[in-house]
Parts: structure tokens; C-alpha cells; sequence
């Protein structure tokens, strides 16, 4: 029996933290999507981190193909953090059918550049229409985004993915705590990698805080940031 109290660890006053699953062989999906991955603890370690956060980060892509919903009011949250999703295409929409999974008014962000474009007014004003909250994330790099949401007072970051916005947060280096979950499948192939191949890629020392397995097979590891590169 895992405690999930000990998976999250100590709390962090501020700082940026991601959690992820992924198959024993690396594999961030199963059949396109990450629903199957994980457990009944593996939920509830999600939940406790939502909880810890001010403000959730996911990708644009992986809101729509997750069909993604926001943290929900829970004892220890009843006001739940909002979701933030960077997206530099106003082809993303949070439409009404989205909004039934979704209890706290969302953040777009959104480059300086596309929202000063002719196209932009009237996508910007159908996102307020149905509740979306839209914010300036500079010239759209993952560290103006973060910096956007600092500005609003959110200091406790929780990445969510997917694969792109790992990487994204990885390269940045300011990733302090990454709860990695490996569900106990293996397949024949890695069908969606932790973050994407780079043309010029990063590597950083993480040093392991924490390890726990369940009685299913499923291990929990919590990663913190090598404090000494």
C-alpha cells in the first residue's frame, strides 16, 4: 500500500513540477492516448498535486485529444487551480461541448504576434464568449508562458503535458520535481515518447527523492532537480 502523502513529498512553497506515466518500455500512450496508463493511485497522486498547484499547464494538442478536463473542488481545494493551455494557432477553440468537463474558466495563451493579427479579434471574442480567459504570453516560448502565469500570481506550476510541452519545460530548465509513473505494460513498440526528439537536445542530472510499488505493479518515481548544475 502506497501512501500518497510520501509520493508528493514536501511541500514547495513555489516551483515548477510535471507529472507523467509511461509504459515499463518508455511509451507514453497506449492506442494514441494515456488514458489506459496508471492506476487508481496514480489518479489520486494527480489529484493531490492539483491540489498543490496555482495553475495546471497542458498542451493545446493534449486538451483536445484527451478530451481533457480541469481540476475539480475537492476537500483540500475547494476553489480548484485553473487550467493554462499555450497555443499559438487560433484554430484551438474552447467550444461549449469542452466546457461540460471543464469547472474553472481556462487561460489561453497566446503570442503577442497572433494576437495583434487582423484574424485575431473576432477568434479572441468567440473564447471569451464561451469563458476562456485570455493572456499574452509574449513571443510564446514556454518560459514567457511561465513567466505570463507568474505574473498573475501563480507560483506553484503543474505541467500536464503532452510530449511537446514536456519537452518544452525540460529544455527550459526550470523543471524542479517530475513524478514519473511506469505502469506495469510493455509492448513492441514506443508509441509516444516523454518529450520529442530535439535537433538539439538538452540533458540534466536529476537526483531521486522517492520510489514506491504498488501492489499491481505500478512504481512511482519522484525526480528533484540537481540543485549543483
Amino acid at each position: 500500500m502506497v501512501s500518497i502523502a510520501e509520493l508528493v513529498g514536501p511541500d514547495l512553497d513555489e516551483g515548477v513540477r510535471a507529472v507523467s506515466v509511461g509504459t515499463i518500455n518508455g511509451s507514453a500512450t497506449i492506442d494514441g492516448t494515456s488514458g489506459p496508463l496508471g492506476n487508481d493511485n496514480d489518479t489520486k497522486l494527480m489529484q493531490a498535486l492539483r491540489d498543490w498547484a496555482d495553475v495546471v499547464m497542458v498542451g493545446a494538442g493534449t486538451f483536445m485529444k484527451e478530451q481533457y478536463s480541469s481540476p475539480k473542488p475537492t476537500e483540500a481545494r475547494p476553489d480548484p487551480a485553473p487550467l493554462a493551455i499555450p497555443t499559438t494557432k487560433l484554430s484551438f477553440e474552447i467550444n461549449y461541448r469542452m466546457w461540460e468537463n471543464i469547472d474553472t474558466p481556462p487561460y489561453l495563451l497566446i503570442p503577442h504576434h497572433v494576437l495583434e493579427s487582423d484574424e485575431a479579434q473576432e477568434y479572441i471574442q468567440a473564447q471569451k464568449d464561451v469563458g476562456a480567459i485570455i493572456l499574452d504570453s509574449g513571443d510564446g516560448t514556454v518560459e514567457a508562458c511561465m513567466d505570463t502565469l507568474r505574473a498573475q500570481g501563480w507560483t506553484k506550476i503543474l505541467c500536464e503535458g503532452g510530449p511537446k510541452l514536456y519537452g518544452q519545460v525540460i529544455a527550459s530548465g526550470q523543471l524542479d520535481q517530475l513524478y514519473h509513473t511506469i505502469d506495469a505494460h510493455i509492448g513492441t513498440a514506443i508509441q509516444t515518447t516523454l518529450a520529442p526528439t530535439e535537433k538539439d537536445p538538452k540533458t540534466f542530472r536529476m537526483n531521486l527523492e522517492n520510489v514506491a510499488a504498488d501492489d499491481d505493479g505500478t512504481v512511482f518515481l519522484r525526480y528533484g532537480r540537481d540543485k549543483d548544475q
